[in-house]
């Protein structure tokens, strides 16, 4: 099983129509906020200049909390296929609840508004577990890692 994680703290006001409403822009700050429940959160990063929030999977038991998962490959009975064209790891693809690769796109907005850890955590087959931590980790704009 293989999580990777990454955590960016931070508000931003985000508008649509003539409502104003303050969402998270990253899940650290959902976690500030007091949310403590893992699971599928909208977040607006402030570096994001799209019109739109979008959803994401926080993971808020693994060391404190506040991690946002951009990739989870577990063992499930039917598997996501990750043997994929370019365009498709640009964009993102599968379930949040599930295997999923959450975008290139959306790993630059998110690694480039603050800096971020990067945290990898493995599990074999037998359970053993290991992790690492990269700290400031950054995609650059072509997608390649700083």
């Amino acid at each position: 099983m293989n999580f990777l994680l990454a955590t960016c703290p931070l508000f931003i006001i985000f508008t649509l129509g003539s409502s104003t409403s303050l969402l998270p822009s990253s899940c650290a700050e959902i976690l500030v906020q007091g949310n403590t429940q893992s699971g599928i959160y909208t977040i607006h990063p402030r570096a994001w200049y799209g019109p739109y929030p979008f959803q994401v999977y926080c993971d808020m038991e693994t060391d404190g909390g506040g991690w946002t998962l951009f990739q989870r490959r577990d063992d499930y009975k039917i598997h996501e296929n990750f043997f994929r064209k370019w365009n498709d790891y640009k964009i993102g693809f599968g379930n949040l609840d599930k295997e999923f690769w959450l975008g290139n796109d959306r790993l630059y907005i998110l690694t480039n508004q603050d800096r971020v850890t990067l945290r990898v955590d493995l599990e074999d087959f037998e359970g053993n577990t290991r992790y690492a931590e990269y700290k400031q980790f950054q995609i650059s704009d072509n997608h390649l890692i700083d």
